[in-house]
């Protein structure tokens, strides 16, 4: 009886596991890198759990999740309250709607992909930041972030892939 309820609980762990490393990945992104001459950029880990999960596994990212991801991001970051998780859902709207072309491709293929959402997301990123602010804000921050997003992008995708092999072949 027992082994039985455990394994409800392992199920729900499994189904749960995109959003925790999704949460994972928010933590993360607040981590600064500290380089000369730029402020303190980080990747955008939760731009690249949203895009994995939504690229392979929808079905267990629900759009409350990434909207939580995004306001979670902006209380760490301190940034204006909601525009990371407009970012985040533009970002799995645009994955969803490319999904059938990107699905089942080559690395190569699924990279270029990213880079076209990063590239999107950090321009919507910084247009809405420069509207809140009402100034134009320097673009060379985001445009550092967007490069080192999808310079880190195949290590991150390397271990979200072995998450997803190793725990959710079980679901």
């Amino acid at each position: 009886m027992k082994l039985v309820l455990f394994q409800r609980d392992v199920g729900l762990i499994n189904r749960l596991m995109p959003a925790l490393t999704t949460a994972l990945c928010v933590i993360v992104s607040v981590i600064p890198a500290h380089l000369p001459a730029f402020t303190a950029v980080t990747p955008a880990f939760a731009l690249m759990a949203i895009y994995h999960w939504t690229l392979y596994r929808p079905d267990l990212l629900p759009f409350v999740a990434v909207f939580a991801a995004g306001l979670l991001l902006d209380m760490l970051t301190a940034a204006p309250l909601g525009v990371s998780s407009l970012v985040l859902l533009f970002a799995c709207a645009l994955v969803l709607s490319q999904r059938e072309h990107l699905l089942m491709r080559r690395f190569t293929v699924v990279w270029i992909g990213f880079l076209v959402v990063t590239a999107a997301s950090a321009a919507l990123q910084w247009a809405v930041v420069s509207l809140f602010y009402g100034i134009l804000l320097d673009v060379r921050a985001f445009l550092f972030q967007c490069v080192l997003t999808v310079a880190t992008y195949p290590v991150v995708s390397y271990l979200l892939v072995r998450v997803q092999r190793n725990v959710l072949m079980r679901v």
